[in-house]
């Protein structure tokens, strides 16, 4: 990503923190969502459950980009917890980079929002709220 990119993509984070933050009000547990494509553009909500083994995710995140071919190669996942990498952040991980290998494209950022800020499993890019 350019300069310019990366402070676009940072902002971008930002909202969808202050977005999540605001729906966490009075809650005590969170439910994970993933997200692929842009917060304010185009962008694509799915599932997550236990049940979900990283076949299934990488499925998922194939066919979305096989019916959405506009989606950035942006990634973010919006879950509670603390602010290092959990199992479920690098099993969707692992399924987004298979996903957006399989149709020729990279991974460009892969962000992981919590209360507590966020992280880019691309990048390594942090941020504290």
């Amino acid at each position: 990503m350019s300069p310019d990119d990366d402070r676009e993509h940072s902002s971008e984070v930002a909202a969808a923190g202050r977005a999540f933050r605001r729906a966490c009000r009075g809650r005590r547990v969170h439910p994970t969502t993933v997200v692929l494509g842009l917060f304010r553009g185009v962008h694509v909500v799915l599932p997550d459950a236990d049940g979900l083994d990283g076949g299934l995710r990488t499925d998922l995140v194939e066919q979305v980009l096989s019916t959405h071919e506009t989606v950035p190669a942006l990634v973010r996942i919006t879950r509670g917890g603390a602010l290092w990498p959990s199992d479920t952040d690098f099993a969707w991980y692992a399924a987004a980079n298979h996903g957006f290998g399989r149709h020729g494209r990279q991974l460009e950022s892969f962000a992981v929002i919590t209360r507590e800020g966020w992280f880019d499993l691309v990048t390594d890019h942090r941020e504290r709220w």
